[in-house]
């Protein structure tokens, strides 16, 4: 678990450098903007944004929530356990990470963070390829969380 997320953040860094051309306009969301490149689609489902590749089965959802008087840890480990996650580890910065198989017994993997404001941001992805999973990293760079709309936005282009 920790040489894929040491390689997950390796090239997110990398992304950071390069610009992706296959990118379309940030779209804007309930809680985030995002860039959603050629051949993925972007659907706020309530709480949810959910960003899928049209080519494959590969998918990210993001979901941020208040963490009402839990602290960080104890949501990391509840959300593991529902999920029958494995691999369950806190990082240098006090984020969380573990992976689980859904239903169809793909691996997940899932990213807990606390925004510091009483909300936490919860990430998750799967991939099938290497071009997917550089795909979701240049996707996870592209994040920008904000507050959140009064109306549900669906993805207008700002």
């Amino acid at each position: 678990m920790k040489d894929i997320i040491k390689k997950f953040l390796l090239s997110v860094i990398l992304v950071s450098v390069l610009i992706c051309p296959a990118f379309a306009k940030i779209q804007r969301f309930k809680f985030c903007s995002v860039n959603v490149p050629k051949n993925w689609t972007a659907e706020q489902q309530g709480a949810t944004l959910v960003i899928k590749s049209n080519k494959s089965n590969a998918s990210l959802s993001l979901a941020v929530s208040s963490m009402g008087e839990a602290p960080l840890g104890d949501i990391a480990k509840r959300l593991s356990r529902q999920l029958n996650g494995e691999n369950f580890e806190k990082d240098n910065d006090g984020d969380y990470s573990f992976t689980y198989k859904d239903m169809a017994g793909v691996e997940n993997y899932v990213l807990i963070t606390d925004f510091n404001d009483g909300r936490y941001g919860l990430l998750a992805f799967c991939f099938e390829n290497d071009k997917d999973y550089e795909t979701i990293s240049k996707i996870m760079d592209s994040i920008e969380y904000h507050e959140p709309d009064d109306e549900e936005s669906s993805g207008e282009d700002e």
